[in-house]
């Protein structure tokens, strides 16, 4: 799955973007692509891989978002 995670970031120039962007923002979120990169990569490359990942990283989105708002 990290390959394919890696060529639509690619395809969507949201790598360079960032790299071109303001340093520090720009290179943080730079990173943070490697990382969703990095994390796609424990998924198949297949559609359920695709669907599996998409879920788990929602989920980790609802648990920081509820830490943030203070919830849970």
């Amino acid at each position: 799955m990290d390959v394919t995670v890696a060529e639509v970031i690619a395809a969507s120039g949201l790598g360079g973007y960032y790299k071109d962007a303001d340093e520090k923002e720009g290179r943080q979120k730079a990173e943070n692509l490697e990382e969703l990169i990095s994390a796609a990569a424990d998924y198949p490359g297949t559609e359920e891989g695709l669907c599996t990942f998409l879920e788990h990283v929602e989920l980790d989105r609802e648990i920081i978002r509820g830490r943030v708002s203070g919830i849970g």
